[in-house]
């Protein structure tokens, strides 16, 4: 019996990806899509507080560039998750609430937001948070809620 992996999620740099297509190409095949938490437009800041100078970056592509452009120019059909998608959705303490009143997974993932909701709250002010990597596992598990297009997307060579 042969494993097929439909979808990764990949929700860091993608250094475990390309070391899997560098090493065994043979096994590329297998891969149907890759959800990727990442991607911006160039010369986009993402500030997730009121701070003008404080910004994310687009850290999983910048934690491993070389691995992310190896993925990108791998052939393997590839969706991102940018972080325009994330700010249409913030998770708020009463969200989590809710969450922590439902099954066990609904509590599992109230419980290991907690730190990233105080997170934002202390350091940037904002009473909740964006998601970005819950969208990811939504969107591999409820595609029709989300709309999605055909995009050029390339590494920006000042990684490099």
């Amino acid at each position: 019996m042969q494993l097929v992996a439909r979808f990764v999620i990949a929700q860091g740099p993608l250094t475990n990806i390309a070391t899997l297509i560098k090493n065994r190409p043979d096994l590329k095949n297998r891969i149907v899509r890759i959800v990727f938490v990442g991607g911006k437009h160039p010369g986009q800041l993402f500030h997730p507080g009121d701070q003008w100078w404080f910004h994310f970056g687009d850290l999983n592509v910048s934690q491993d560039p070389r691995a992310a452009e190896a993925v990108l120019y791998s052939g393997i059909p590839l969706t991102l998750i940018p972080f325009e998608l994330a700010t249409n959705l913030m998770m708020t303490p009463s969200d989590l609430e809710l969450l922590r009143l439902g099954d066990d997974d609904a509590k599992w993932l109230s419980e290991i937001s907690q730190h990233w909701s105080s997170f934002w709250e202390e350091r940037l002010g904002r009473k909740g948070f964006y998601p970005f990597d819950a969208l990811a596992v939504s969107y591999v598990a409820t595609p029709e809620h989300f709309e999605c297009r055909n995009i050029h997307a390339r590494i920006a060579s000042a990684f490099f």
